[in-house]
């Protein structure tokens, strides 16, 4: 499955306009490069490392600019707020 943006706000319980945020801060780095799927290996390492995309999303960011900015945002988002509160880790 592959989420959209809306599946990425619910799920990291964010605002649309902190997605876009962070969103339009990497498109416009990545957008200036011409092959997506070089810059891609270690992220997708590091995404399989901390389960944050599936392998249809990393497959799929290989050729996709958009998908590599979403998982961009997925992984960086997964590394920064965590998927339960703290006191459910009790």
């Amino acid at each position: 499955m592959i989420r959209d943006k809306n599946q990425i706000i619910d799920e990291f319980n964010i605002s649309d306009e902190y997605f876009n945020q962070i969103f339009y801060s990497y498109e416009q780095v990545l957008g200036r490069q011409s092959n997506i799927g070089l810059w891609n290996d270690d992220m997708d390492e590091y995404s399989r490392e901390i389960k944050a995309l599936n392998e249809e999303e990393i497959q799929k960011a290989k050729y996709d600019l958009k998908q590599a900015i979403l998982n961009r945002v997925i992984v960086r988002l997964s590394s920064e707020i965590p998927t339960k509160p703290w006191w459910k880790f009790w």
